[in-house]
């Protein structure tokens, strides 16, 4: 078993080799996650997809689950939030959300002592 010293540096390395992605593997993932929300809508009986109002995604990535639920179905959103540990990932999600009911954060570094 990883000591915890270990896994937080294990969980840095990943998110710093991820955030420096190229645009057609950061696409690919967009395209993935879309895809992902576009299987939620389609399973998701209408009684609870119109009930939804507020939302949270952690680890949100690049935001394209959020978007893509709020662009396929659920209009009644009155305010989303995507988090990621990812300032990268923020960005491009933030660069993408053209709602002002949705809102992108980055976690802060966190220390699970």
């Amino acid at each position: 078993m990883k000591n915890e010293n270990s896994a937080k540096a294990d969980l840095a390395g990943f998110y710093a080799k991820w955030s420096k992605k190229d645009m057609d593997a950061v696409e690919f993932d967009i395209c993935s996650a879309e895809r992902k929300a576009l299987a939620i809508v389609e399973r998701l009986p209408t009684p609870i997809l119109d009930s939804m109002r507020r939302l949270m995604d952690f680890g949100c990535g690049y935001g394209a689950v959020l978007l893509g639920l709020k662009r396929l179905r659920a209009t009644n959103i009155v305010s989303a939030l995507g988090l990621d540990y990812s300032d990268a990932a923020i960005d491009i999600a933030r660069r993408r959300n053209n709602y002002s009911e949705i809102r992108f954060e980055t976690l802060p570094a966190f220390d699970i002592t």
